[in-house]
C-alpha cells in the first residue's frame, strides 16, 4: 500500500475502482468540498482490473470485483479511524464480472457476470466475510445486434428502495429482470414473470437509477444512445413490472459517430439525471418533472477526456466526479444546484484507467 499526506478531515473519501491488469489498481482520495480538488491518500493492490465497489451502510466493509481466475470477489475492512483497507477474503464469480451491491440490511451481496450472462447472491457474515455462493442463475436471451446481443449480459444488478426486490440489466436482451432474495441465506427467486421491462430491440440496458422514494427511475441504454425514465410502482404488490413514461436521447442532435452509454445518476434532491457518453466523451444532464418523472435536456457537457464509463456526485451534491478510462484521467465539475449545470473546476488528475467512484463521509467529520 503506498500512502500519501491528506487535507482537511471535513472533506469526503472517495474510493476508485480501476482496470488495471497489474499493480495498485485500487485507490482512495479525498475531495476538497471548496475547491473539488483530489488528495491521494491510499492505493492498493486488489488483484487483476479490481473495477466496480461497494461499501456497506455501516461504513465498516467495502467489496470489491477483479478479473482474475475468471472472476472474484474481495472482502476488505475499512479502518474507522483513517478509513484505511484490511483484506478479508474472497470468493469465487467466474463469467466477467461487471457490477456489485448490497441489499439495504447488509446481508446480502449480488454480483452481475456480464460475459457468461450469469448473476451471482452470497451471505455477508458479521465479520464482514464473503460466505459460499448462495445462488448462481444463468441468464437466457438474445437480441437483434448479432455482435454484442447474441447471448444474455448481465450489466447491473441492484435492490429497490424497500429492499424487496432485485432487479438486473440484461444487455443481450433487451430486458430487466425481478428477482426476490432471502435476506438471511442470499437466496434468489425468479418474480414470475421474470422480466420486469421489455426494452426496445437493439437498445441494450446497462445501468438504471431511482428517484428519491422510488416513484420513478431513470435507465441508460448503453447501444442507442437513450435513457428512459420508467413509472415507479408498488414493490411489495407489483414488483414484476416498470412502466415506460419517455425516452429521450443521450447526444446532441446530429451526432452520428459511434458512440455507447455507460453510468447514471439521479441528485440526492431528484431534481436532475445525468449520465454518460462514450464515444462522444460527455456528460448529459436533465431536469426531471417531479409530477410526472419525464426529463428535459439541459446540456451536454465534454467529459474532459476518453471513455467516461462512470462518475458520481458527493453527498452534498456540490460535485460531480468523472473518470476517463481511456485518457487515465479523473476530473471534477461544479453543480449548480439550482439548475443542474455543470462546470469544471479545473481539477485533472491522472488515475490509471478510473471506472468506478463510491464516495462517503470523512470518518473523523
Amino acid at each position: 500500500m503506498e500512502s500519501t499526506a491528506t487535507q482537511s478531515h471535513k472533506d469526503p473519501l472517495v474510493y476508485v475502482g480501476t482496470s488495471n491488469k497489474s499493480g495498485d489498481g485500487l485507490f482512495t482520495f479525498r475531495l476538497n468540498l471548496q475547491d473539488g480538488s483530489l488528495t491521494k491518500v491510499a492505493s492498493y493492490n486488489a488483484g487483476s482490473e479490481p473495477g466496480y465497489l461497494t461499501i456497506d451502510s455501516t461504513r465498516h466493509f467495502l467489496y470489491v470485483i477483479n478479473k482474475e481466475n475468471e472472476g472474484t470477489v474481495r472482502s476488505y475492512s475499512i479502518n474507522q479511524s483513517d478509513g484505511s483497507l484490511t483484506y478479508l477474503n474472497q470468493q469465487p464469480c467466474p463469467g466477467g464480472p461487471c457490477h456489485i451491491s448490497l441489499d439495504q440490511t447488509n446481508k446480502v451481496l449480488f454480483i452481475a457476470a456480464y460475459a457468461k450472462g450469469k448473476i451471482y447472491s452470497f451471505p455477508i457474515q458479521e465479520n464482514g466475510h464473503i460466505g459460499p455462493v448462495a445462488s448462481e442463475v444463468q441468464l437466457e436471451g438474445s437480441s437483434v445486434n448479432k455482435d454484442r446481443q447474441e447471448g444474455p449480459h448481465a450489466h447491473f444488478i441492484h435492490v429497490d428502495p424497500t429492499n424487496s426486490n432485485v432487479f438486473v440489466t440484461d444487455l443481450g436482451a433487451d430486458h430487466i429482470l425481478g428477482f426476490q432474495f432471502n435476506k438471511e441465506t442470499g437466496q434468489l427467486k425468479a418474480n414470475d414473470p421474470v422480466v420486469a421491462y421489455k426494452g426496445h430491440p437493439g437498445a441494450g440496458p446497462r445501468h438504471f437509477a431511482f428517484h428519491p422514494g422510488g416513484k420513478y427511475a431513470y435507465l441508460i441504454n448503453e447501444l442507442n444512445g437513450s435513457m428512459v425514465a420508467m413509472g415507479g410502482y408498488d414493490y411489495h404488490q407489483q414488483g414484476n413490472a416498470f412502466t415506460e413514461i419517455q425516452t429521450i436521447s443521450t447526444l446532441p442532435e446530429g451526432f452520428t459517430e459511434e458512440n455507447t452509454c455507460a453510468a447514471v445518476r439521479v441528485s440526492s434532491d431528484g431534481k436532475f439525471v445525468y449520465g454518460s457518453n462514450r464515444g462522444h466523451d460527455s456528460i448529459v444532464v436533465y431536469a426531471v418533472d417531479q409530477e410526472t418523472g419525464r426529463l428535459e435536456l439541459v446540456e451536454i457537457v465534454s467529459s474532459l477526456g476518453k471513455h467516461p464509463r462512470d462518475f458520481n456526485i458527493d453527498l452534498s451534491g456540490k460535485f460531480l466526479i468523472v473518470g476517463n478510462r481511456d485518457t487515465n484521467n479523473v476530473v471534477t465539475f461544479h453543480i449548480d444546484q439550482e439548475k443542474g449545470k455543470i462546470n469544471p473546476t479545473g481539477v485533472n488528475l491522472e488515475v490509471p484507467s478510473p471506472i468506478c467512484f463510491v464516495v462517503i463521509p470523512d470518518f473523523k467529520q
